[in-house]
């Protein structure tokens, strides 16, 4: 069975998390990613969305956006519409599950032999991929830019991978040539790859209780940090905090609780008041716990985390190195707002996502609109003067100081 949760949080509240677990599919093994035997590395610009990491990758010779995800084991197409040139032999149908629409279940396809390349020549000629069955375009009303799906941990199996929250850039390096010095020289600690994805221990402090687990490593994720299933551990829950919405998926929406704990210790460093939500899957899709829960995980990093280093993969030797970068000081907040802010042509649109609880706001009629149970889209037309304005910032700064809240 397969389990795929595209939950939406932080700035724009978007994390996205796939989980693949007892789910056997018969064919030929995969040989994976492959560079050119005369590249030293790979350079992969990627755009930072909210903290995802979307890049270019073909499919097939179709160009599409991938989210890379650490947290599926998976290469997914969601979002399909508009693309009619994909040639993705659909073959076997897989079924995950969860709760929506009093349907227990979401079919998708499974293909193989596929052909997916990234940059100038990182190319896996043997490619398997899930395609669902319904196209969703979530991501691209949220983000603001066409997200076609997600690129698994397929992608970290072979070569030393570096990710560049700052420069934006991802570096895929050639074991056969001699590593740059950054990389020879970088501190790297263990990590555990549990069916095939990467865990790191993590020290979770609150109201003089400490909490030492294995976190998933999550670059698919925007928050900060997810726990779950600790009711039984000796650990204090913070004090302070309120009851949310957390995000959308396509079995359903996962409420739960927010807050701050007092501190999150990872590869030696220590990062004061991080953001938490704890889930509540039972209420939300009817589940016991988060399936991807392992013996000793109790939760998951994601890019709100990570973007504050500089992070190198090594999957083979189960290795990682994390170096603070010039994020690391940032603080942790939350968008108590529910607004994001985007350019589209000549226009400002305003989309308020639900499960916010602001009053009031006004519709582009000048009319009150009293009802925040849905996402609402207000669009404003601008003169070419004024929209380069908002280009260079003033969306930027509309956003800051309202829509963040120390808790």
């Amino acid at each position: 069975m397969i389990s795929l949760y595209l939950c939406f949080m932080k700035n724009y509240l978007i994390v996205l998390f796939l989980v693949f677990f007892g789910y056997n599919i018969n064919a030929q093994e995969n040989l994976g990613f492959i560079l050119n035997n005369d590249v030293k590395k790979e350079i992969i610009p990627f755009e930072l969305a909210s903290n995802l990491i979307i890049v270019p990758v073909q499919v097939n010779g179709v160009l599409l956006n991938f989210i890379v995800d650490t947290g599926s084991t998976r290469t997914v197409v969601f979002d399909f519409k508009g693309i009619d040139t994909l040639n993705i032999k659909k073959e076997k149908i897989v079924r995950y599950s969860g709760k929506k629409n009093n349907v227990d279940f979401v079919e998708a396809y499974f293909s193989d032999n596929n052909i997916i390349t990234i940059g100038r020549g990182l190319i896996d000629s043997s490619a398997e991929i899930v395609v669902m069955k319904q196209s969703n375009s979530y991501f691209v009303e949220r983000l603001g830019m066409n997200v076609n799906g997600i690129l698994g941990t397929d992608f970290f199996k072979k070569y030393i991978i570096k990710i560049d929250y700052v420069s934006q850039n991802i570096y895929v390096f050639n074991r056969k040539f001699k590593l740059p010095r950054d990389v020879r020289k970088a501190k790297f600690e263990p990590i555990k790859l549990i069916k095939g994805k990467p865990y790191i221990n993590g020290e979770i402090a609150n109201n003089n209780s400490v909490l030492i687990t294995d976190v998933l490593i999550d670059t698919g994720s925007s928050d900060s940090l997810w726990l779950h299933e600790i009711d039984s551990l000796n650990f204090s829950y913070p004090r302070s905090g309120f009851n949310d919405y957390l995000g959308y998926t396509l079995t359903g929406e996962i409420y739960g609780r927010r807050s701050k704990l007092d501190q999150l210790s990872i590869s030696g460093f220590k990062m004061e008041r991080p953001t938490v939500s704890f889930p509540d899957y039972k209420k939300s899709l009817g589940m016991r716990a988060n399936k991807n829960v392992t013996n000793n995980s109790n939760g998951s990093i994601g890019g709100e985390i990570l973007r504050r280093f500089d992070v190198i993969f090594d999957f083979e030797n189960q290795l990682i190195s994390l170096s603070p970068n010039s994020n690391f000081n940032d603080g942790f907040y939350y968008n108590m707002a529910g607004i994001q802010l985007k350019v589209e042509g000549m226009s400002l649109v305003v989309t308020r996502e639900k499960g916010f609880w602001a009053k009031s706001f006004y519709r582009n009629d000048g009319k009150e609109n009293q009802s925040v149970s849905n996402t609402t889209k207000l669009i404003y037309e601008f003169s070419p003067p004024m929209l380069s304005y908002l280009k260079l910032g003033v969306i930027h700064l509309l956003k800051l100081r309202a829509s963040e809240k120390e808790i």
